[in-house]
């Protein structure tokens, strides 16, 4: 697989996920604790958890095919757990490795 499109899927994992976890902790944790309608939480919740693992799998895959640095990895990996992260590591990482 060539480095663009491997990188390329990873991109769109970490905007699923980066973008589910906006979602949960603006949205649907307001919804849940201040006007007392838990569904949203349930929902994005069990999507941002599956999407969250996608991004694991081929976060993995790509560190494995291109050889990245450990710490590069470790770096994205990291970046789902704060919210906005993966928007980070897409700016900072996985753009770095397109360019090139």
């Amino acid at each position: 697989m060539m480095p663009e499109a491997t990188i390329g899927k990873l991109r769109v994992w970490g905007f699923l996920e980066g973008a589910s976890l906006l979602v949960l902790i603006l949205v649907c944790m307001p919804l849940k604790y201040v006007w007392g309608i838990p569904e949203g939480v349930a929902y994005v919740g069990l999507a941002h958890g599956a999407f969250f693992i996608f991004y694991s799998i081929w976060l993995l895959i790509t560190y494995l095919e291109l050889k990245w640095p450990l710490k590069t990895a470790i770096s994205a990996w990291v970046a789902a757990f704060v919210p906005g992260g993966t928007f980070w590591a897409d700016k900072n990482i996985f753009q770095k490795y397109l360019d090139t």
